[in-house]
């Protein structure tokens, strides 16, 4: 593949917002996966759970990640069904896309529609794990660390979220299938 070749592809991907919805379900799918693990191993009684600890913990930190990897994908998604232009066969325009470090699905979910509070919850503790929760044991900075945990501790996963992930998730992927046919790729 030639260079010009490959920009064409990449800026070609790059603004189909269906391959974003795309890359967003199979990470959600992933995730749901590990979801179903985790479960999986809680009907164990026979192993105590201090046996479980390196299991628990890296399930909930990897679908919790993922998850939030999927949301991010969807709303950037919808950014780019809105704006197709976003994408060129250089770079994508990251400029909107500046809270918590480009990883700001909560913050960018309440600009594209209405989120109730568990929805926000949801995305504010999904958003710690993509940002340090879900690839480090510590972030770069303590007072990160103590906001992590205190109120609330965001480093939590429940049943229910995989309820609240469906019914936000079916509510961004309207907005961005209504967004694309509004403004087809190029």
């Amino acid at each position: 593949m030639t260079r010009k070749e490959s920009e064409e592809l990449y800026e070609l991907i790059g603004k189909d917002a269906a391959l974003w919805l795309e890359h967003a379900k199979g990470l959600r799918y992933c995730a749901v996966i590990l979801k179903n693990q985790l479960v999986a191993l809680f009907d164990t009684p026979d192993t105590p759970s201090n046996d479980r600890r390196v299991e628990t913990n890296g399930l909930v930190d990897s679908t919790l990640l993922l998850l939030g990897l999927a949301f991010e994908n969807l709303i950037k998604g919808v950014y780019i069904a809105q704006e197709p232009g976003r994408v060129d066969k250089t770079r994508l325009d990251r400029s909107l896309w500046q809270a918590d470090s480009g990883h700001g699905i909560s913050e960018f979910a309440k600009s594209l529609t209405q989120i109730d509070t568990d929805e926000e919850d949801l995305l504010q503790r999904l958003q710690e794990s993509i940002v340090w929760a879900g690839r480090f044991p510590i972030p770069t900075k303590s007072s990160r660390f103590h906001t992590s945990r205190s109120p609330v501790n965001k480093r939590s996963l429940s049943t229910r979220d995989f309820e609240v992930a469906e019914g936000l998730f079916a509510k961004l992927e309207r907005i961005l299938v209504r967004a694309r046919n509004a403004n087809p790729p190029a």
